[in-house]
């Protein structure tokens, strides 16, 4: 798409469901490095659309979500990620569910999607209102011990 060299961010404020690569074919939109998606939280867990496929450069995620396997999801297919915020839309979510994320769960699927130890990254919980996690993920992999990360979890009841 060598009309589109400039654009660095992109926010799709459309429905999500019927995405299938037959609409993108040959597309790779690698110059987007942040990426914002408001109603991927509307998705009842069931997308098989490779985002990274068609944005592989992306290090910067804002998107709404319903679960934690779409967290997951996501941390595995933007493998360049340096930053994200996942939040539910209170529109996307039935009230009776809750997501419960811990360090060790981070740290055991930014390991899988990096291929590696990450011990570095940082990130926040917030539980006052509905969930939202922001996380921060290091570029130096040479982080060695621990001492250097540092986690904040807000969990109001």
């Amino acid at each position: 798409m060598k009309a589109m060299l400039s654009v660095n961010y992109l926010s799709l404020n459309c429905k999500y469901s019927n995405v299938d690569y037959q609409h993108f074919p040959n597309i790779s939109l690698e110059q987007v490095r942040g990426l914002s998606l408001p109603h991927y939280g509307k998705l009842e867990d069931n997308d098989r659309f490779n985002w990274s496929r068609l944005f592989p450069s992306i290090e910067r995620l804002i998107v709404s979500i319903n679960s934690k396997s779409q967290i997951k999801l996501l941390i595995y297919q933007f493998k360049n990620m340096i930053s994200g915020f996942f939040y539910i839309d209170p529109h996307h979510i039935h009230t009776n569910k809750q997501i419960r994320i811990t360090h060790q769960w981070l740290e055991k699927h930014l390991d899988r999607s990096r291929e590696k130890n990450t011990k570095n990254f940082i990130y926040q919980i917030n539980n006052q209102f509905l969930f939202s996690l922001s996380l921060w993920i290091s570029e130096n992999d040479e982080v060695s011990d621990n001492s250097h990360v540092h986690k904040y979890e807000f969990i109001f009841s």
